[in-house]
């Protein structure tokens, strides 16, 4: 209302406010000046103020100009909360003759509250910063079995203009936030005496509140007031006194983004914190470089696998998420610009306070995971210890600016945007920034940290065009054997690739042929450094030959080099007319003696194997199949059998504990065997399934960690299942369950990602080609 009504300043008739429950003072006219009373209503009211429950104020006359015109009477019924002194204030102003009981009633016009309102000392005792201890004497009053209690109002002032009524409406939402604190029951006071004005014990009592879930480095506006029966006509009330809680620690950036413009520079933005709890003075930005694993890389081979490189594109910047919230919010308010007072715009606190926390969960959950499980690998458990992999920063963010070779860089920055140069090409960093406030006067600097939590973003920088270029000037080759066709090439690898070096790929072709097509071939990075930095290009014919290569990273291809010549000889000692003429006559031979063959062992059928066709047929009970131990072969001594699981397609299934080779370390697994009475060929085909087990190595399918072959029984060790099947555990998971009645079904959501994991296990095995006999639930398990 006073949004809309506030620049009203003359009205021509009368004003008239009946049973209007909301307003509580009327403030929202806050410029009116003149009601000139040209039309009446009866004939002779002006102001007209009638059954208005909540209203306890009618102008501020110490906020406004006391010049105010009424040209008319008032009248004044059934304002419970509006006492007489309000009205006899309005009627001073406007220079208005005494009024009548008719018009202004006194037993209708505050009957409901304590219109006698004396002053309550009121002081903060101690604060924190987020909550503040008050503290005020005991109200004395003649009647304390009238006094219910006392009532604590506080809001948020960012300005010290903050008034009592001003702006609020009985429908609440505005801002107030209330407390209720009880009566204290003063040691010696006789409950049902009626008078006590001479008990100096309770004007000495004193009462403390403590108001909570206060919000850090803020000033807030309080007072406090009695709460008494509605028949008593006094009460005490403070007036409003401000404070500020303590500063507290910052929380960290919001909507960190950082993206790259160039091969040695990141463009780093960021956003204040949502809760700055301070006066925010600088930001600490540090990065590291995290380094591309070569062993990592190494286990693929680019050569089969190229990289596939998306499309450049041009980076742009991220929209703020305050603005998105904004553009909500404003959508919002066209829906609900005429709507009743229950229907209130959500307020931007918990928008905030939702983006906070995605970013705190982004921040903590997803990390970067480098290791890749190998071979043999035993996976232990314990205590995990983390290295942090920025530099340490102090409190006060006092140090100076580092830059150690473009690997890691520290940086104090005053605004929320820095452009990062001289960092390396293609390189990925690892970016943290801490928002730092002021230390404010008398703080305990050794209790409080003036320097957020960490927000994270990982970036990498544009890759430098010619970073993969090889040496032009170093490759070459000699002829190593005229007789074979063979030339070793050397070269020398690029000095500071983009990230690593994957493959090379030479390319060559006869220069004494026309258009003859160029042959490529492909090695790894791996296999050329393996060889002691040279390649063997075999098996060339005799001519003339131009040669280029170049190599490949993880960013894409670099470029050729220029072309470079070399000659393969003849060999002079036989001719190729000769060569040519062996090789006629001995084919010829053959095929006459293969002819000769099938025309006498047809004929000797004919004679001896008459109207007969010959099945034959092998046992598969001697087809050799045996079994060759390899790398998988583990002692038995590191295998300990705890108990049986079931039941399995061999033998019996047992959970165990698979130790490391020096003993120290153990996982749980579980253990496959053979029954006793099996059959060699059963034997042969349960080590034949662990063999084929040996290719796996994904997420979801079961690992294999190990194969006992020597001795009796034979063991497969397997990655450990402790849900058991999926058949189970759902029957498991049923509401009428008698196995564990408090288990509830699993949720659509954990339905879907198991749908998704069967997919993703059941896609490796399709893309190894390998098919199970029996897929069913029953072949189905769940780990942790």
């Amino acid at each position: 209302m006073e949004e809309n009504l506030n620049a009203i300043e003359e009205i021509d008739e009368y004003l008239k406010i009946v049973r209007s429950f909301p307003i509580v003072s009327l403030n929202f006219l806050k410029n009116l000046k003149i009601i000139r009373g040209n039309s009446l209503e009866s004939t002779k009211y002006a102001l007209v103020v009638l059954d208005n429950q909540n209203l306890v104020e009618l102008w501020d006359w110490d906020n406004r100009d006391t010049e105010f015109i009424i040209n008319g009477k008032l009248f004044f019924h059934f304002n419970p909360k509006l006492c007489l002194s309000k009205i006899e204030k309005l009627k001073e102003v406007a220079g208005l003759p005494d009024y009548t009981e008719l018009e202004v009633a006194s037993n209708s016009n505050g009957d409901k509250v304590a219109c006698n309102v004396m002053e309550l000392n009121v002081t903060v005792y101690k604060k924190t910063s987020i909550a503040a201890l008050i503290k005020w004497k005991q109200f004395d009053h003649y009647d304390s079995r009238t006094l219910l209690g006392y009532v604590v109002y506080f809001i948020e002032a960012p300005y010290r203009n903050v008034t009592m009524y001003d702006g609020r409406d009985a429908c609440g939402g505005d801002g107030w936030r209330v407390d209720d604190v009880a009566a204290s029951e003063v040691p010696g006071r006789d409950s049902n005496s009626t008078s006590s004005m001479d008990d100096s014990s309770n004007k000495d009592h004193e009462l403390v509140h403590i108001l909570t879930r206060l919000k850090p480095f803020t000033q807030y506006a309080f007072y406090v007031k009695t709460y008494t029966i509605a028949s008593e006509k006094s009460g005490a009330q403070s007036p409003i006194q401000y404070f500020r809680t303590d500063p507290d620690t910052p929380t960290e950036p919001r909507a960190l983004t950082a993206y790259s413009n160039s091969s040695s520079e990141l463009v780093i933005n960021w956003q204040p914190p949502a809760q700055p709890n301070g006066n925010l003075t600088h930001y600490i930005v540090t990065g590291h470089w995290e380094r591309d694993s070569e062993e990592f890389i190494e286990q693929r081979n680019y050569c089969k696998e190229p990289i596939s490189l998306p499309p450049d594109t041009k980076v742009i910047p991220a929209k703020p998420q305050e603005v998105l919230i904004d553009d909500e919010k404003d959508s919002l308010g066209e829906k609900l610009d005429s709507c009743p007072c229950q229907h209130k715009v959500p307020e931007d606190k918990q928008r905030e306070e939702e983006i906070h926390l995605e970013d705190h969960l982004q921040n903590q959950i997803y990390v970067k995971r480098f290791s890749s499980r190998k071979k043999r690998d035993v996976t232990t458990t314990g205590n995990r210890s983390t290295k942090s992999i920025l530099p340490s920063n102090s409190d006060d963010g006092t140090e100076t600016y580092s830059f150690i070779d473009g690997a890691q860089f520290t940086k104090i920055v005053p605004g929320t945007t820095l452009v990062m140069k001289n960092l390396r090409h293609f390189a990925l960093y690892n970016i943290a920034v801490r928002a730092c406030r002021k230390w404010e006067e008398n703080e305990n600097t050794s209790k409080n940290n003036n320097c957020s939590a960490e927000a994270i973003v990982t970036a990498r920088t544009l890759p430098l065009a010619t970073a993969d270029n090889v040496d032009s000037q170093y490759p070459n080759w000699e002829v190593s054997n005229k007789s074979l066709g063979e030339v070793v090439l050397k070269w020398n690898e690029p000095k500071h690739p983009n990230s690593l070096i994957v493959t090379y790929e030479i390319e060559y072709k006869r220069s004494d042929i026309a258009n003859f097509k160029p042959t490529v071939e492909c090695i790894t990075r791996k296999q050329f450094v393996e060889a002691g930095n040279v390649y063997v290009l075999r098996n060339l014919h005799p001519g003339n030959y131009s040669l280029r290569l170049r190599a490949s990273s993880l960013s894409g291809v670099g470029e050729y080099t220029p072309y470079k010549y070399f000659v393969i000889e003849e060999d002079s000692s036989v001719s190729p007319f000769f060569i040519i003429s062996v090789g006629c006559v001995i084919l010829s031979m053959g095929l006459f003696c293969a002819l000769v063959y099938l025309y006498a062992r047809r004929h000797f059928m004919q004679l001896h194997v008459p109207n007969s066709k010959l099945i034959a047929s092998v046992n598969p009970e001697y087809v050799p199949t045996v079994y060759e131990p390899d790398d998988w072969e583990v002692a038995r001594s590191r295998v300990e059998l705890l108990g049986e699981i079931g039941q399995g397609s061999f033998g019996m299934v047992y959970e165990g504990r698979f130790y490391s080779p020096d003993g120290t370390a153990a996982q749980y697994c579980a253990v496959k065997t053979v029954n006793v009475q099996a059959a060699y060929r059963d034997r042969i085909e349960f080590l034949n399934e662990a063999s084929v087990m040996k290719a796996f190595n994904t997420h979801h399918v079961v690992k294999l960690l190990g194969v006992v072959s020597q001795g009796q029984p034979t063991l497969v060790i397997m990655e450990l299942m402790k849900r058991g099947d999926l058949k189970s555990y759902l029957r498991s998971h049923r509401p009428d369950s008698l196995e564990n009645p408090n288990s509830s079904p699993p949720s659509l959501k954990r339905i879907l990602r198991m749908a998704a994991e069967i997919a993703d296990g059941m896609a490796y095995l399709a893309a190894k080609k390998i098919c199970s006999s029996r897929p069913s639930c029953k072949k189905l398990y769940g780990g942790r």
